[in-house]
């Protein structure tokens, strides 16, 4: 004869179900007056967690299709240092302006040459301004505000200050940085002006064979352009 099911199993997976299985089998076996290990049993026998309505649509279902974000959507962006630019949402004259950039080195290169030594130029004044401050009465320079608020529904207010001190050494830090890029671009095309002299080099002893070769003009035994005879034509259009 079967064993008769205990009322407290199904009871338990109502309580369960009823919570949305935000509670605990040792608080259902409470309420039941059961142990706790009794109630784990019945929720792995009985697979609890299956029961469980779905969060979203189930498999295959595409009744929400199409009210998702918009493609581009940036939403979830914070500053976006690392997002992909998207051509498609620049206004007419960004896309102009970026038809005419330079694809070629040597342009680029000296396009970024310039805004570099512009940035040091920047820092370097700034640097500048810093050495006029008074040693007795040193500045502070206010960084930031930040706002916070207070559990009685008010406001607090911190400001973020530096000294000129902490201000140089960030700057001077980043000037740093910036010799750094101009004398790596500096070698970078450097190397490139070297190696289109050589092309043009080897170009010139390319033809210079080439034409010797075909005998388009006679040379001595030391390897010297000989003058060519003028011959009847060269005389009478003379």
């Amino acid at each position: 004869m079967p064993r008769k099911r205990n009322p407290a199993r199904d009871k338990a997976l109502e309580i369960w179900l009823k919570k949305k299985g935000k509670i605990t089998p040792t608080e259902i076996a409470e309420q039941l007056g059961v142990t706790a290990k009794q109630v784990r049993e019945w929720k792995c026998k009985d697979k609890w967690e299956d029961k469980l309505p779905k969060r979203g649509g189930q498999r295959g279902n595409r009744n929400a299709a199409g009210h998702g974000a918009p493609k581009g959507n940036t939403n979830a962006q914070t500053h976006g240092a690392y997002s992909f630019p998207r051509v498609e949402n620049w206004t007419e004259e960004e896309r102009a302006r970026l038809e005419q950039m330079p694809t070629e080195f040597q342009p680029i290169a000296n396009q970024q040459l310039k805004r570099l030594l512009a940035k040091q130029e920047e820092l370097e004044r700034r640097i500048a301004a810093l050495d006029d401050e008074d040693e007795e009465n040193p500045a502070l320079f206010l960084d930031r505000v930040t706002t916070m608020k207070l559990p009685n529904g008010g406001e607090m207010k911190y400001k973020m200050e530096s000294s000129a001190f902490s201000r140089r050494m960030v700057l001077e830090a980043e000037l740093n940085r910036v010799h750094g890029r101009i004398q790596k671009l500096m070698d970078s095309i450097r190397t490139w002006e070297e190696a289109q002299k050589r092309m043009a080099l080897e170009r010139e002893k390319f033809t210079f064979t080439k034409q010797k070769t075909l005998g388009q003009f006679n040379m001595d035994e030391n390897g010297e352009l000989l003058e060519e005879p003028e011959d009847e034509d060269d005389e009478i259009i003379k």
